[in-house]
């Protein structure tokens, strides 16, 4: 499974590197996440986070005004 929230979070970092003049890789290599029926509920925090870009961190409302 293909992680596109990892992928995006990876290219900002490279940009900002770059625009601040450090080194940054060429051909940067993610992990694929290799999932199934068995494994499926123990790579849930992964996947949220990784592949549905799902934050799992409670934010108050009250506090964003």
């Amino acid at each position: 499974m293909q992680q596109p929230y990892l992928m995006g979070q990876e290219a900002v970092y490279a940009i900002d590197s770059h625009l601040n003049g450090k080194p940054v890789e060429k051909n940067k290599k993610l992990p694929i996440l290799a999932i199934s029926a068995d494994n499926i509920a123990e790579n849930m925090a992964t996947i949220k986070r990784n592949v549905l870009g799902i934050e799992t961190t409670a934010i108050d409302v009250d506090s964003r005004q």
